[in-house]
């Protein structure tokens, strides 16, 4: 799924797996980078608690994206269940940071 969004805009997204609410102990990463073997990440926000429909909502601050270039970046959204189990639930994919033009 390819995410896109304006630079230096606060922005949202949520994250649900079919039949699987998150619940506690679980954690949620989402990671943006140049490319996948890239370090560091240009972008990361994790979530570890989750809205009464057990999705999670990931929100980027209008400060996060600020500085970056445009273009387009790879991301991931990874799940670590409480149980210890790991699963890669979105991605690798694009994440396209698009020029505003009011600001």
């Amino acid at each position: 799924m390819i995410l896109q969004m304006i630079r230096g805009d606060t922005w949202g997204f949520s994250v649900a797996v079919k039949d699987i609410p998150f619940g506690p102990g679980d954690t949620l990463t989402f990671t943006v980078k140049g490319n996948p073997a890239a370090k560091p990440y240009v972008l990361q926000k994790i979530v570890t608690d989750f809205n009464t429909a057990g999705r999670a909502v990931f929100v980027v601050e209008a400060g996060e994206t600020s500085s970056l270039p445009f273009g387009t970046y790879k991301y991931d959204v990874e799940w670590r269940r409480a149980d210890g189990t790991v699963r890669t639930i979105l991605g690798v994919a694009d994440f396209i940071l698009q020029p505003e033009v009011t600001w």
